[in-house]
C-alpha cells in the first residue's frame, strides 16, 4: 500500500489529475454534443413528419396509435408502413438517450473507443518514467523491491483510470439532464415523450469491460516505456499511431475493443463506429489477456536489466 500512496502522490503532484479531469470533460463534452445533435435531429424529422401528415389531412393520433412494422429493403434501407410512428419512436428513445443513465451508458461507450485507451497509454508511459526521471528509483527499489515496485505501479494505472470512469460517469449524467433542458429542438414541447433507458447490470459491465480496455492500453505502453526510459517521444508515438495509423485488419487492438464489446458498448448518438468483421469475442478476449501476460512479462523483464546496471 505504501508504493501505491507514493505512486497517487506523483500523480498529485505532477498535476497528472488535471489531466484525468480534462479527459473526463473530453468525453463528456463529445458525448453531450453528439447525443444533442443526433436527439434533435431526430425530433425535428419526427416535426416534420407530422406537418406531412396534417398538410395531407391525415390524423396524426390517429398514426401515433397504430401499430409499426419494420422491414429491411435492398441496401439494408429500413421500410417501414408507418412513418410517423417510426419517427416518434426513434425520437423517443434518442431523448430518453439524453437521461441521466442513456447519458452515461453513451459516454462509456465513446470513452473506451476515443479515450480510455489513450488516457491508459499516457498513465503507463508516465508510471514507467517518472521514476528514472526524478531518480527515486535508487531509494524505492531497495525498500519495496520488483514485484512490489512494478504491481504498485499497475494498481495505480487501473486505479486512476477507474476513477476517471466515475468522473465521466457523473459528468455526463449532469450534463446530458442539462442539455435536455437548453438544446434547441430538444428543450421545449415536441410532443414526444423520451423513452425510458432500461435498468440493468449493463452500466456495470461497461465500467468494467473499459477499465480492461484503459488497463490492457496502459500496460502495453508501460512496457514499451520500460524498455524506452523516454517520454515525451514515447507518449506523442503512441498517441499519434492510435488515431492516424488506419486499422491494419481484424486483429488490430483498435477493432477488437468493438469486436469484443460488440454486446457490451451502447453508441446512442452520432458517433457509432463499427468493427471489422474478425474473430469471436471470445478470441478477442483471449488476445487480449495475452497481450497483458507478454507486457507484464516483458516489463518485469526490462525492470530487471535496470537492477544490473
Amino acid at each position: 500500500m505504501s508504493e501505491i500512496r507514493r505512486e497517487l502522490r506523483w500523480a498529485w503532484n505532477s498535476k497528472l489529475i488535471l489531466v484525468l479531469l480534462l479527459a473526463a470533460a473530453a468525453a463528456t463534452g463529445w458525448n453531450t454534443v453528439s447525443n444533442s445533435s443526433f436527439a434533435s435531429a431526430e425530433v425535428g424529422q419526427f416535426l416534420a413528419t407530422v406537418e406531412e401528415y396534417e398538410q395531407a389531412g391525415e390524423s396524426v393520433e390517429a398514426a401515433l396509435q397504430a401499430p409499426v412494422s419494420i422491414e429491411t429493403g435492398p441496401g439494408g434501407a429500413e421500410i417501414t408502413n408507418n412513418p410517423l410512428r417510426y419517427d416518434y419512436d426513434r425520437a423517443s428513445v434518442a431523448l430518453g438517450n439524453m437521461s441521466a443513465l442513456g447519458s452515461a451508458r453513451s459516454a462509456i461507450a465513446l470513452s473506451t473507443v476515443l479515450f480510455f485507451p489513450v488516457l491508459g497509454m499516457l498513465l503507463g508511459v508516465g508510471l514507467a518514467t517518472h521514476d528514472a526521471r526524478s531518480r527515486s528509483i535508487r531509494v524505492r527499489w531497495p525498500q519495496s523491491g520488483l514485484v512490489a515496485f512494478v504491481a504498485a505501479k499497475t494498481m495505480t494505472l487501473l486505479l486512476l483510470v477507474f476513477l476517471t470512469c466515475l468522473a465521466t460517469l457523473a459528468a455526463s449524467s449532469a450534463a446530458g439532464a442539462i442539455a435536455t433542458l437548453l438544446v434547441p429542438g430538444v428543450a421545449g414541447d415536441s410532443g414526444v415523450t423520451a423513452a425510458t433507458p432500461r435498468i440493468d447490470g449493463g452500466i456495470l459491465l461497461s465500467i468494467a469491460y473499459s477499465l480492461g480496455v484503459g488497463g490492457v492500453f496502459g500496460l502495453a505502453a508501460f512496457a514499451i516505456a520500460s524498455w524506452a526510459r523516454e517520454r515525451a517521444f514515447t507518449m506523442s508515438g503512441l498517441v499519434l499511431a492510435y488515431f492516424l495509423i488506419p486499422i491494419l485488419g481484424p486483429l488490430d487492438p483498435r477493432n477488437l475493443i468493438l469486436v469484443v464489446g460488440r454486446d457490451i458498448l451502447e453508441f446512442t448518438g452520432s458517433f457509432r463506429p463499427m468493427a471489422i468483421l474478425g474473430p469471436s469475442p471470445m478470441l478477442g478476449l483471449a488476445i487480449g489477456g495475452l497481450l497483458c501476460a507478454v507486457a507484464m512479462a516483458a516489463s518485469i523483464t526490462a525492470w530487471l536489466q535496470r537492477a544490473r546496471y
